[in-house]
């Protein structure tokens, strides 16, 4: 059987380099803001997030170039699921309206997906310090850009012009926010709660950051999405006997509280201080406007997915297609509203596969370890994973740099965990 990509060399892996490129690409992964119009040329879309990610495909191409030993190579089961998705993409860009607006929305995907892989490369021979330190430089680049956007949020609203209803900071609406904060929440509740990483001080303040922030974008989906992945946990956890599990979740419940408090304090001077915010809260929150919602987006966003999928329901229309085909700039949005209509059932069956081979992978991984941390650590993970479902009916994930910073992370563990006789003596960092 073939092992997951690594990189294998006689030296030891150097931890504070591969750290500080988590760090930093976390960081720059939650700044979306361009310098052209969105969507319009290279200005409209490449932001300093793509410029690190180049920087790291060729600092991987570079140490696998100097390797003195040869370099073993195997894609992870869940990239290779990935590549297969891909083809069906290129497959529909091939019959779609525009193929050449569908092969440039494949050439995003397979670039973000390589930058990865560079990240496995980087990190070298994963060990439990290895994948301790890029979880932590990942916390720290997250909570930077939560720091940051709540402090636009509450304080200085003249940083980023942002989107109204809710906490966008350094991202250009509140939904990337949402979906960038609700994905390392369900990365790192889970590190913690099962002891693979320790508290502190610093990293408490980091957590409870990403947890105000996520709730200040506001965003239904990836707040019940987290809310979801912990009662999965709960739940898992109780009819598999974990008992010590339990109790880690209870004092997470208790340290929701502790944020939630924090999260009342921030409110209510947002109230008085911050122009405009009852009336966000308010629109957000009252049942007659969630019903126009409903009515309004949710309507139109069903109905081009309808219209799309019945165009050509084997295989699409092909990625940004929809204008040539209804005469309207629109994207749809949800991971699966957006694969039927841009790659058909057939993208949706290979979509279906792919999600369901990184779930497989983690559930399976969390048997294999002989560190109790780690096994704890992968299927605490796996639950928020399936709460990370739900928030992803939403919005479509495989272009964001947080997922594949995800992916890397989620890979580096299933990685350790298929060595059998891994073991922690320290008991987390």
């Amino acid at each position: 059987m073939s092992r997951p990509l690594a990189y294998r060399t006689s030296k030891s892996a150097r931890l504070a380099p591969i750290q500080i490129v988590f760090f930093a690409f976390t960081a720059l992964a939650g700044w979306t803001w361009v310098e052209g119009d969105v969507g319009a040329g290279i200005a409209g879309r490449v932001t300093w997030g793509e410029v690190m990610g180049i920087a790291i495909i060729m600092a991987a191409l570079l140490k696998l170039f100097l390797a003195q030993a040869r370099p073993v190579i195997a894609l992870p089961m869940q990239y290779k699921a990935a590549l297969l998705l891909y083809l069906v993409f290129l497959i529909s860009a091939a019959q779609g309206y525009n193929p050449s607006a569908s092969l440039f929305e494949l050439l995003v995907h397979v670039f973000i997906f390589t930058v990865s892989l560079a990240l496995l490369v980087l990190a070298g021979q994963v060990t439990d310090a290895v994948l301790r330190g890029c979880l932590l430089g990942t916390l720290y680049g997250s909570g930077l850009i939560a720091a940051i956007g709540i402090a636009q949020f509450l304080f200085f609203p003249h940083w980023f012009s942002g989107a109204q209803g809710g906490l966008s900071g350094t991202f250009r609406n509140t939904g990337q926010a949402g979906a960038y904060f609700g994905m390392f929440l369900a990365l790192f509740i889970p590190a913690f709660m099962s002891g693979y990483l320790r508290l502190n001080a610093l990293r408490m303040v980091a957590l409870l950051l990403l947890l105000v922030a996520l709730v200040l974008t506001l965003k239904r989906s990836f707040l019940i999405g987290t809310l979801a992945g912990f009662s999965f946990a709960l739940l898992g956890c109780l009819f598999t006997g974990r008992v010590s599990m339990v109790k880690r979740m209870g004092k997470a419940i208790v340290a929701a509280l502790i944020g939630a408090a924090v999260l009342h304090a921030a409110f209510s001077f947002a109230s008085g201080a911050v122009a405009g915010f009852d009336d966000r809260v308010g629109r957000k929150l009252r049942v007659t406007d969630l019903e126009s919602l409903t009515e309004g987006f949710f309507e139109a966003n069903l109905g081009y997915a309808i219209a799309a999928f019945s165009d050509a329901p084997l295989l699409g229309i092909g990625w940004a297609n929809l204008r040539e085909m209804t005469g309207f700039q629109y994207e749809i949005h949800g991971t699966w509203l957006a694969l039927a209509g841009y790659v058909g059932l057939i993208g949706v069956l290979a979509g279906f596969i792919f999600f369901a081979v990184i779930g497989r992978a983690l559930f399976r991984a969390s048997a294999r370890s002989a560190d109790p941390a780690l096994s704890a650590f992968l299927i605490l993970l796996f639950f928020f994973y399936l709460g990370l479902l739900i928030g992803w009916l939403y919005t479509y994930p495989l272009r964001k740099r947080e997922f594949w910073i995800f992916m890397s992370l989620v890979s580096m563990a299933i990685m350790l965990a298929q060595r059998r006789n891994t073991v922690s003596p320290s008991g987390g960092a």
